[in-house]
């Protein structure tokens, strides 16, 4: 249940945090310290061993998911686990690439996929009846594969809510 406080309530606690303040005082300095928000969060060893395994098995599990959807032999397998600024990131990704941007829940946090488009056309000609093995110039998605490929990342985030 809410009160709701009249005018000389109001009046009443202002005037109380106003005499709480005790004139001439001046406020101690707070200690300051530089701060490099680029190392700030930097994983433990441990934390990375832990990130390491879950992509594992993350890869693992979608080479299995992305074989029997695309219905060919898929292998997957991890490369290398790295902690990297946005900065950094966005430093790192192509021109021309996918990237499609997932909303974690609970955490209410963001993330990035990032699929190199040497790697999205031959899965679209896998999944239009191709063989997936002809070699595409990059170039922009149409409407069509981006909507073939928005499949794919359905499977990619199915996974990654499995896996984590």
């Amino acid at each position: 249940m809410s009160k709701v406080l009249n005018q000389e309530e109001i009046d009443a606690l202002f005037s109380a945090a106003q005499q709480s303040r005790k004139p001439g005082v001046v406020e101690s300095r707070r200690k300051v310290e530089k701060c490099d928000l680029g190392r700030s969060n930097i994983l433990t060893s441990d934390q990375v061993r832990g990130v390491t395994t879950l992509h594992e098995g993350l890869a693992r599990r979608l080479g299995g998911s992305m074989g029997a959807y695309l219905r060919v032999g898929f292998e997957m397998n991890l490369v290398s686990a790295e902690q990297l600024s946005y900065g950094e990131f966005l430093g790192r990704v192509p021109e021309l690439t996918y990237l499609a941007s997932l909303r974690i829940l609970p955490l209410d946090a963001r993330a990035i996929i990032q699929v190199d488009l040497s790697l999205v056309f031959p899965i679209v000609d896998l999944v239009l009846g191709g063989t997936g093995g002809e070699l595409i110039e990059p170039r922009d998605l149409t409407e069509i594969e981006e909507e073939i490929f928005q499949m794919v990342v359905t499977i990619i985030t199915a996974d990654l809510q499995t896996t984590w």
